[in-house]
C-alpha cells in the first residue's frame, strides 16, 4: 500500500512492461510470488474498494494486470477473501472498514447458498454493526451490504431450486439474529429499521411451510414491536395533551389508525394466514404471554387485532383454543387504558363465536362479577357493559342461544346511573329488537337480578333494581290489556318495598309502575292489594320534597281514579288540603316553572294537588243526585283555593306556573261537566232544576254557580292553551245543561254573556270556533241538534 501510494512505479504501465513485475507476481508463473503468497488475494481484492480514488484504481490496474482471470481466481480463494473481509469489516480503521464492507458485497453477490451459507450468520452480525458505525461513508456502504445480504435471502425464498429444509436451515440462522439485541432489539435506529424491513420480507416473501417453525417468535416480536416503533412524538403529545386541546382518546384514534395501516400489523396477518394447526398450538401459547408483558397501547391493541384475525380467518384451527383464550382475556380486559380495554372487550364477541357454551357461560358470570362486585368505580360496569354489546353484536347466534344468561343483565344495565354504562346497554338492547315481550320472556330472570341487589349497599345497584321493576311492570302491561296475577304477585313484593326506600333523585320514575299495577293489574290482585297501593300513593304523596312531591300528587290521583275498589276522595282532599295550605303560607308560585306543570315548583304542587282532587271523585260511588253533587262541591272548592293563592299578584302579570294551575283547572271541569252529564240522578236532578227555574221562585243552583265563577275567575290574560282549555270546559258545560234540559234554552244568563265577553276579546281563530259552537249550541232548536 505505500508502494501504491508514493511510488510512482506502480502508476507507470513501464512498470508491468519493462521492469517485468508482472512475471515476478502473476499467478501462471510456476515460480511467482502470488503463487506462493497466496494471503496477498485477499488484500488486492479489498483494497480494489478503498474510499481513496487514487488507491482504488491503482489496485484495479495490479488486480487486472496480475489475475489473468479474475472469476476462477476468486473462486479458488474464495474462503481466504471472505475471511479476510469478514476480519476486517470490524477494523480499527474506517478506510478498512468500509472497503471490507463494498468487498463483502461485491464478494456474495451472484453467489450459490451452498457457497455462502456457512458465512451468512457473521456477514449478518457484522453487517448490522457497521451499520451504526460513527463514520456516515462507512454506514452507506454498510447499508448496500445489507440490501445484498437481504436480496441473497428472500431470492433463495423465492427459488423453487432450493429444497425446504436448506430454506429451513438458513432462517434458522437469520431470523434469530434479526429478533435478537443485534437487530431488532438494537439501540441503533438505522439498525432496528433495517431488521424490520428484513423480516417484512422474508415474511412476504416466503412459502408457508418453510416459515411455520418460526411463526409463534415473530409474531410474538412483531406485536411489541408495534410499541418499540412508534414515534416518541406520539408519546409526548400524550403526555402533553392538554397543552394541544386533544384529548386522550383523540390520540389513541391515531394510534388506531396507524396500527390499522402498518406494515408490521400487515407482516403479521399474512404470518396468520400460514398457520396450520401444529403452529397453531405453538403460536397461542406465546400471544397469550405477549398479552401479559405487552406495555404500550400499540401492542396491546395489536394483540386483540390478531384475536379478531384468527376468530375470522382461521376459525377452524383456532376452535379448540378459543376457551383458554376467552380466560386469558377475562384478566386483560379491565386494563387502565379505556382504548385497550374497549379493543380487548370486542375481541370477546368474536372469539365467543367458536367457544364452547360452557365458557360463554362462564363469560357471562364474569360480566356479572364486573357489574356487581364491590368495586365503585365505573369502570368495571363499562366493560361488562362492552363485553355483553360485542357477544350480541359479533356472535349473535350465540348469544340467542344463551340469551336466558345473557340478556337479563343487558336489561338491568339499561336503568344504570352513569350515562355512558346505560347507553351502551340502550344500544345493545335496541340492536336486539328486544322489546316487552323478550322482557317477559326472561321476567323471572330479571326479578331475580332485583332482588339480589335491591337491597345493595351500592346505590347505583339499589336505584337501578327499583327502575328495573317500574319498567317490566309497564312492559308487561303493554302485551295484554292486564297483567297476570302471577307476575303482579312476583313484582309486588319487591316494588312495594322499592317505593318505602328514601329519597333519590330518580325515584319519581317509579312511581309510573304504580299507576300502571292500578291501572292494568288483574282485577284479582288489585281487589286483594288495593289497601296496599292506596296506603303506599298516600304514604307518597305527603313526601315534603316538592320535585318528587309533584309527581307522588300526580301518582295518588291516577291511583284514585284507577281503584274503582277504594274511595280515596276524602285521603286525596286532606293530602290536596295540605299542600294548599303550606302553599298559602308562601304565598307566591314559582315563575320559573315552563309551564307544562313539571318540576318542582309550587305551581306544579297546586296544579296536581287539584288534578288529583277531581281525579278522586268517582261520582259513580255517589248514591244520589245531592251525594254527587256534594262530592263535586268537594273538588271545586279545592279549586277555589288553588286560584285564590296568587290573589296579591298583579293581574296583568300571571306567571308561568299560575298558567300550570289554570291548564289543570280547566281541564279538571270540563270532565266534571262530561261526568255530571252522564250521572243519571245529577242529569234529572238538573232537569227538574231546569223546569222550576222557569217559575216564579227559582231554587238556587249552587254548583253551577261555582262553576260558571271559576271558568270567569281565571287571572288574566292567559296564555293560548289556557284560552283554548276553557272555551273547551264552557262547550261541555253548555253540553251538560242542554241534555239535562231536554233540548230547551235553560234560564241561565250568565253563561251566554261570558260567552260573548270572551267572544270580543279572542283573536285566535281555533278558540273563537269553540266559543261559537258554544253559543250555537246554547241558542240552537233540538230540531237543529
Amino acid at each position: 500500500m505505500s508502494l501504491a501510494s508514493n511510488n510512482a512505479i506502480w502508476s507507470n504501465r513501464a512498470a508491468f512492461g519493462r521492469f517485468g513485475l508482472s512475471n515476478v507476481l502473476s499467478d501462471s508463473s510456476i515460480d511467482g510470488y502470488l503463487a506462493n503468497n497466496p494471503k496477498m488475494y485477499p488484500a488486492l481484492y479489498r483494497y480494489r474498494f478503498d474510499p481513496n480514488s487514487n488507491v482504488r484504481q491503482s489496485m484495479n490496474e495490479i488486480w487486472n494486470a496480475l489475475v489473468k482471470d479474475s472469476v476462477s481466481t476468486v473462486n479458488e480463494h474464495f474462503t481466504l477473501i471472505i475471511t479476510d473481509l469478514l476480519k476486517n469489516i470490524n477494523g480499527r480503521e474506517w478506510r478498512t472498514r468500509q472497503a471490507s464492507a463494498a468487498a463483502l458485497a461485491d464478494l456474495l453477490q451472484g453467489r450459490k447458498l451452498s457457497t455462502i451459507q456457512d458465512y451468512l450468520d457473521e456477514a449478518w452480525s457484522k453487517c448490522f454493526k457497521v451499520l451504526d458505525d460513527i463514520k456516515e461513508s462507512v454506514r452507506k456502504e454498510a447499508s448496500a451490504l445489507a440490501r445484498v445480504l437481504t436480496n441473497i435471502l428472500v431470492g433463495n425464498l423465492e427459488s423453487s431450486d432450493i429444497k425446504s429444509h436448506v430454506i429451513i436451515d438458513l432462517l434458522g440462522r437469520v431470523i434469530p439474529f434479526l429478533l435478537s439485541s443485534s437487530g431488532i432489539d438494537s439501540s441503533a435506529d438505522d439498525v432496528k429499521m433495517f431488521a424490520l424491513h428484513t423480516l417484512v420480507e422474508v415474511i412476504k416473501k416466503s412459502k408457508p411451510e418453510v416459515l411455520r417453525p418460526f411463526i409463534p417468535d415473530l409474531i410474538s416480536q412483531l406485536l411489541l414491536l408495534l410499541t418499540s416503533f412508534e414515534p416518541q412524538a406520539v408519546n409526548y403529545v400524550a403526555l402533553n395533551a392538554e397543552n394541544y386541546n386533544m384529548t386522550q382518546s383523540d390520540i389513541d384514534d391515531a394510534r388506531l389508525k396507524a396500527i390499522r395501516v402498518s406494515p408490521i400489523m400487515e407482516a403479521v396477518e399474512r404470518a396468520l394466514d400460514m398457520l396450520d394447526e401444529t403452529a397453531m398450538g405453538a403460536t397461542l401459547p406465546k400471544l397469550i404471554e405477549t398479552m401479559r408483558v405487552a406495555v404500550g397501547v400499540p401492542s396491546k391493541v395489536g394483540c386483540s387485532r390478531v384475536l379478531v384475525s384468527l376468530s375470522t380467518r382461521r376459525n377452524i384451527i383456532f376452535r379448540r383454543y378459543a376457551d383458554e383464550i376467552l380466560m386469558a382475556l377475562e384478566r386483560r380486559v379491565l386494563d387502565r387504558n379505556e382504548t385497550v380495554s374497549s379493543s380487548y372487550a370486542a375481541s370477546f364477541g368474536y372469539v365467543a363465536r367458536v367457544s364452547s357454551d360452557a365458557q360463554i357461560l362462564k363469560t357471562a358470570a364474569f360480566t356479572h362479577k364486573l357489574y356487581f362486585g364491590e368495586a365503585d368505580d365505573d369502570r368495571p360496569r363499562f366493560v361488562a357493559a362492552e363485553i355483553l354489546h360485542a357477544i350480541a353484536k359479533s356472535a349473535t347466534d350465540r348469544f340467542h342461544a344463551l340469551a336466558a344468561d345473557l340478556i337479563p343483565l343487558i336489561y338491568f344495565g339499561r336503568f344504570d346511573s352513569t350515562e355512558p354504562v346505560r347507553q351502551i346497554f340502550k344500544e345493545t338492547f335496541e340492536e336486539l329488537a328486544a322489546g316487552p315481550r323478550l322482557v317477559s320472556l326472561y321476567v323471572d330472570e330479571i326479578l331475580k337480578l332485583v332482588r339480589e341487589n335491591l337491597n345493595s349497599p351500592r346505590w347505583v345497584l339499589k336505584h337501578a333494581s327499583a327502575q328495573v321493576l317500574s319498567a317490566v311492570i309497564q312492559g308487561l302491561a303493554t302485551l295484554q290489556q292486564s297483567i297476570p296475577a302471577r307476575e303482579a304477585e312476583l313484582i309486588w313484593p319487591p316494588f312495594s318495598e322499592a317505593l318505602g326506600h328514601k329519597m333519590w333523585e330518580g325515584k319519581a320514575g317509579i312511581l309510573d309502575g304504580l299507576v300502571v299495577l292500578a291501572e292494568k293489574g288483574d282485577h284479582a290482585w288489585r281487589t286483594s292489594h288495593a289497601g296496599e297501593v292506596k296506603k303506599i300513593a298516600l304514604r307518597e304523596a305527603r313526601r315534603r320534597n316538592q320535585g318528587y312531591q309533584s309527581a307522588a300528587l300526580r301518582c295518588l290521583g291516577q291511583v284514585a281514579a284507577a281503584l274503582e275498589q277504594e274511595d280515596m276522595l276524602d285521603d286525596v282532599m286532606e293530602v290536596a288540603t295540605t299542600v294548599m295550605r303550606e302553599r298559602s303560607d308562601a304565598m307566591e308560585v314559582d315563575e320559573k316553572s315552563d309551564g307544562s306543570g313539571g318540576g318542582g315548583t309550587g305551581a306544579s304542587l297546586v296544579a296536581r294537588a287539584v288534578e288529583a282532587s277531581f281525579a278522586a271523585l268517582h261520582l259513580e260511588k255517589a248514591g244520589g243526585a245531592q251525594d254527587a253533587l256534594a262530592r263535586a262541591d268537594v273538588s271545586l272548592d279545592c279549586a277555589r283555593r288553588a286560584l285564590a293563592l296568587p290573589a296579591s299578584l298583579p293581574s296583568t302579570a300571571v306567571p308561568a306556573g299560575q298558567q300550570s294551575v289554570v291548564q289543570v283547572l280547566f281541564t279538571s271541569l270540563a270532565r266534571l261537566c262530561n261526568a255530571l252529564a252522564r250521572h243519571p240522578a245529577v242529569s234529572e236532578h238538573w232537569s227538574a232544576w231546569v223546569t222550576a227555574r222557569a217559575g216564579a221562585h227559582p231554587p238556587p243552583a249552587p254548583l253551577l254557580d261555582q262553576l260558571l265563577g271559576l271558568l270567569q275567575s281565571a287571572p288574566e290574560p292567559l296564555q293560548e292553551k289556557s284560552r283554548t282549555l276553557r272555551a273547551e270546559a264552557l262547550l261541555a258545560l253548555v253540553q251538560a245543561l242542554r241534555q239535562a234540559s231536554g233540548g230547551q234554552v235553560p234560564p241561565i244568563t250568565s253563561l251566554p254573556s261570558l260567552l260573548e265577553r270572551l267572544l270580543a276579546g279572542e283573536k285566535s281563530v281555533p278558540i273563537r270556533n269553540l266559543l261559537l259552537s258554544a253559543q250555537r249550541r246554547w241558542t240552537s232548536s233540538p230540531a237543529s241538534e
